[in-house]
């Protein structure tokens, strides 16, 4: 059984032994150029990314340009979590969206909420549209709700671009 099998049938005890066998099974990608972090991440199995995290690069992203984050982003509230430490929030995927545009096309609140400290909510696609549009045009109208007052609140204090979260005294990049 190969890696992408295991984290498929979400077999704990088969990737350990691959990862014990071979660390760099971690880093290997599929057709599609995902990596089995990302495919964890895809189906939201926390214990299988938490497993494969320190062994992957959660910074490589597949042939759409989609990270592990991004996919996570996806409804995946605790992939995220694991994700935020090390990954860039701000990476973009081919369309030019981000891990907080996913989210918000999702509908997570939490996802949204974890992504917004660290996130540029003004920043567009490579069609012009953010993370506010996305969330109305997917009828998202909670999430885009949560979006303008994270906006409102950041035009109220002077600040721009991401915001540190305020329990937080070191940058995350």
């Amino acid at each position: 059984m190969d890696i992408f099998s295991a984290v498929e049938r979400k077999n704990l005890r088969e990737l350990k032994r691959i990862l014990k066998r071979d660390l760099t099974a971690a880093r290997d990608s599929d057709c599609w150029g995902r990596t089995a972090l990302m495919l964890s991440c895809v189906e939201g199995d926390e214990d299988v990314v938490e497993l494969l995290l320190p062994w992957s690069d959660a910074s490589a992203s597949d042939r759409d340009g989609e990270t592990a984050l991004m996919l996570a982003s996806f409804g995946h509230p605790k992939c995220v979590e694991l994700l935020l430490p090390v990954s860039d929030p701000r990476s973009r995927d081919a369309d030019g969206w981000t891990a907080l545009m996913w989210a918000a096309s999702s509908g997570s609140k939490k996802c949204v909420e974890l992504l917004l400290p660290y996130s540029d909510a003004t920043v567009t696609t490579e069609s012009g549209i953010t993370a506010l549009d996305i969330a109305r045009a997917h009828d998202q109208q909670a999430r885009a709700q949560q979006i303008r007052r994270h906006l409102l609140a950041k035009k109220a204090t002077g600040a721009t671009g991401a915001v540190a979260p305020e329990d937080s005294s070191e940058a995350r990049f």
